[in-house]
């Protein structure tokens, strides 16, 4: 047992949890069956979430498509999930939402810390001191969601839609790789003088069906 790497050692603990907590609770009722923990020779990886038309993770899909750097192979997984890998020769690790991010899942990469967690609470417990995200209210306020990957928690972070995310603490490099093209905002079909006609119509005309009986309403108009 003496060994046996740190990283083992971790892998061998989230396996006794697994096994007596989330096994009883959810992984022996899913369609989705097989192991969520992997290890080879080279690779660690740990698999959460759900796929869609699968019934066992592809561990080898997964990795291959890391080893290879060919990260496009990614967006032809369907699902909710989050996958995380441990290279043992290069001392990489990769982080990879799917290509939603519906599964949502987070990092913090600080002080020689590197933490990877779909939960929140995760974090308030590992780390010695935790400090709001006053950006993250901000963001909030103004749009109604957090926007970005800004969390309430200061330098822990959301990882964005359809990417994989490349720690290399030997280098102290952090990339972030986009496997999936993010939303883009399409062309409005009106604009102008005609927008603003059309809003004050539906303003109007539509609006006060949404209010009978009320003889004084307002609607506030909010980029949110």
């Amino acid at each position: 047992m003496t060994s046996l790497t740190p990283q083992v050692h971790l892998l061998q603990k989230i396996k006794k949890v697994i096994t007596y907590i989330c096994m009883p609770a959810y992984l022996q009722n899913s369609p989705l069956k097989g192991d969520r923990l992997y290890e080879d020779d080279t690779w660690i990886a740990a698999f959460a979430g759900d796929l869609i038309g699968g019934y066992k993770i592809d561990f080898h899909f997964f990795i291959t498509s890391l080893e290879n750097q060919n990260f496009s192979r990614l967006s032809e997984i369907e699902g909710l999930f989050s996958f995380t890998a441990f290279n043992k020769k290069t001392n990489k690790y990769y982080l990879v939402s799917d290509y939603r991010s519906q599964y949502p899942v987070f990092y913090f990469i600080q002080n020689k810390k590197i933490i990877f967690s779909s939960c929140l609470s995760s974090f308030v417990r590992i780390l010695d001191k935790v400090d709001f995200n006053k950006q993250w209210l901000y963001d909030y306020l103004f749009f109604n969601f957090p926007i970005n990957n800004q969390t309430f928690l200061k330098n822990v972070f959301r990882m964005p839609v359809g990417s994989v995310l490349e720690v290399d603490p030997v280098n102290n490099k952090n990339i972030i790789h986009n496997y999936y093209p993010s939303y883009k905002v399409k062309n409005p079909l009106v604009k102008d003088q005609q927008a603003m006609e059309l809003a004050k119509e539906v303003c109007k005309e539509r609006f006060p069906f949404y209010y009978y009986g009320a003889d004084i309403f307002a609607c506030a108009l909010t980029s949110g």
